[in-house]
């Protein structure tokens, strides 16, 4: 139940026994995080089922592992698995994956492994993380390294896409070009400054060609005064079309605003109507299997599906509703004033438009004799004109156009550039905080951990008397570590392959003690805290008390002498004279 008490994700019929899931409904303890005291308590009532309380606090069990690192001060890493160079191949470090080490569970002595159902790459991080070396290992600039690079690569397939694109429409906005090989942002805007001025000097011609017309329909009776006011005419009511276009579409923006507010007063009345018939209506049978549901849950917490609710303050609904009413109908009335106002503004401006039409008419019924005249003499070079500045006015929007995709070219160049340069920030970074390191020393001191205790087991075996069965044989194992494998050998083949079940036993309690023995150096990262539950069947229930002794004394013996404050919590059949040792004997049997 501790298990589970400490985040595990598991139902709870599955994390232990389903009696005590029925007979109770919580589990509760007092533990000291770094230096404060906390309450933990998991409930597996519904709604509480995925929480872990923390002081009364209801903490998700994915969030629970980042708080108790926060509250022991540890950092938090991510590490990879398999390719380091993958971004979604890096997981988070969490306690969970270090409880395993922590914490070996009854079922754990029966697998070849140091920690149950933990994949190789968890080991060795958590591994990692004890010595005190994962945050050089995996330092975080790696990580943000991979995903920059990943980000790189990324933005150099997307420039390429874009620099074929650019080059396949460059080949036909300039067939003929030959000083157009690579299209660049400046070639682009020469193109554009050459066929502005090509315009400007057809533009120059053609108003050279029409006043030279004008100049000699003049001598027969063109009145040139009359001609400019009606230029000066025609160029106000294009203004004046453009901004009653403009108050056009204004007014359809507010008549869509005024539509809006009006459809949201009416879905109020009717929320208002509902609540008021509904208020008071409840759900009395379950819509599963029928059966009547009663209304008892702590507040929080929905009455039927157990899951949490949030409890709105309370506060007076209709006024609310009314207030928010009330805002919206203010709302209303404004738009509604300006939807007038822009009417009115319309009316003045088609007047405008219509007294305009009539003075243009006016002077082209004067000025017709003489036009007559005129165009016969322009209307050829003029057409040939404006037919020219046409091909290049498209042209132009086709180059605008163009160069919005040659700027996302040049912006993603640019991207390119600054990726590459906090790509090269980053691997001198990583570099330096990986460093190298001596995992020789490491793997030593808990090497040297297993091998004080195995001693201090053989000695204890002598002390009660017992068959030299017992005793850990004289083997030859080793404790190695690289950057990307953590691995102990036994004659230098796996350790699990070269024991059976009670050496393993032996030999995992040697492992754990060699990891709590790391807490006496400042530099590892090892919590001070063991709890180990044994197998029912560990030895021959014969005087199993004392034949437990010889495997637990030593290793409460050897934390007795540690200059740190260490804790192991052990769980067994029966612990009888076990000196230095706070015994809970549970003699009551509980029964459903």
């Amino acid at each position: 139940m501790l298990n589970y008490l400490l985040g595990d994700k598991d139902r709870p019929e599955e994390s232990f026994d389903s009696d005590l899931v029925d007979k109770y409904n919580s589990i509760s303890a007092t533990v000291e995080i770094g230096e404060e005291e906390h309450e933990l308590e998991r409930r597996w009532e519904y709604g509480y089922r995925s929480k872990v309380l923390l002081d009364g606090d209801k903490i998700h069990q994915d969030v629970f592992s980042d708080v108790i690192l926060e509250h022991l001060g540890w950092p938090r890493i991510s590490f990879p698995l398999g390719n380091p160079y993958r971004k979604s191949n890096w997981v988070r470090l969490s306690f969970r994956i270090l409880l395993r080490h922590i914490y070996r569970t009854e079922g754990s002595w029966t697998v070849g492994s140091l920690a149950p159902k933990q994949r190789e790459s968890h080991l060795h991080a958590a591994l990692a993380y004890f010595f005190g070396i994962a945050d050089r290992m995996y330092p975080p600039e790696w990580h943000d390294l991979v995903e920059k690079e990943e980000e790189l690569r990324s933005v150099e397939a997307r420039r390429d896409e874009f620099t074929n694109v650019v080059q396949e429409v460059s080949e036909d906005l300039f067939p003929t070009d030959a000083s157009v090989s690579f299209v660049t942002p400046e070639t682009l805007e020469d193109r554009l400054s050459d066929l502005r001025s090509r315009d400007e000097e057809l533009k120059r011609e053609r108003i050279e060609n029409v006043r030279e017309a004008v100049e000699e329909g003049t001598s027969n009776g063109y009145d040139l005064e009359l001609s400019e006011k009606r230029a000066s005419l025609v160029q106000r009511r294009e203004s004046l079309v453009e901004e009653r276009d403009k108050t056009k579409e204004r007014m359809s923006e507010v008549k869509e605003l005024v539509r809006s507010l009006r459809d949201e007063l009416q879905r109020m009345e009717q929320t208002q109507t509902a609540s008021d018939v509904l208020s008071n209506l409840a759900v009395t049978n379950c819509p599963v299997c029928d059966q009547e549901v009663e209304e008892s849950a702590p507040s929080g917490t929905c009455y039927l599906c157990g899951q949490d609710v949030d409890v709105p303050e309370a506060e007076d609904g209709d006024e609310r509703l009314q207030f928010e009413r009330q805002q919206i109908e203010e709302e209303l009335q404004e738009f509604e004033d300006m939807m007038d106002e822009l009417e009115k503004q319309l009316n003045v401006q088609k007047r405008e438009i219509a007294v305009l039409n009539e003075d243009i008419n006016e002077i082209d019924t004067a000025l017709e004799p003489a036009k007559s005249d005129i165009s016969g003499l322009v209307d050829s070079k003029l057409a040939e004109i404006d037919s020219e500045r046409g091909r290049i006015r498209e042209k132009i929007q086709q180059i605008q156009r163009f160069s919005e995709v040659v700027s996302k070219r040049e912006n993603l160049e640019e991207r390119m550039t600054n990726l590459q340069a906090e790509v090269e920030e980053l691997e001198e970074t990583a570099k330096g905080k990986r460093g190298d390191i001596d995992f020789g020393s490491v793997t030593r001191d808990l090497e040297k951990g297993m091998k004080k205790y195995i001693s201090e087991v053989n000695r204890y075996v002598n002390k009660y008397g017992m068959s030299s069965e017992y005793e850990f044989p004289n083997i030859d194992f080793r404790v190695e570590m690289s950057n990307r494998n953590f691995q102990i050998t036994v004659n230098g083949e796996k350790w699990h392959s070269q024991m059976g079940g009670f050496r393993r036993t032996q030999f995992l309690l040697a492992y754990t003690y060699g990891l709590i023995s790391l807490t006496e150096k400042e530099a590892y990262r090892y919590p001070g805290i063991s709890v180990i539950d044994f197998l029912p069947d560990l030895i021959d229930r014969e005087d199993i008390g004392g034949r437990e002794n010889y495997l637990v004394e030593p290793f409460s013996d050897l934390c007795e002498s540690s200059d740190e404050r260490l804790q192991v919590i052990i769980a067994g059949a029966a612990f009888e004279g076990l000196p230095g040792a706070t015994v809970q004997e549970l003699e009551q049997v509980w029964t459903l």
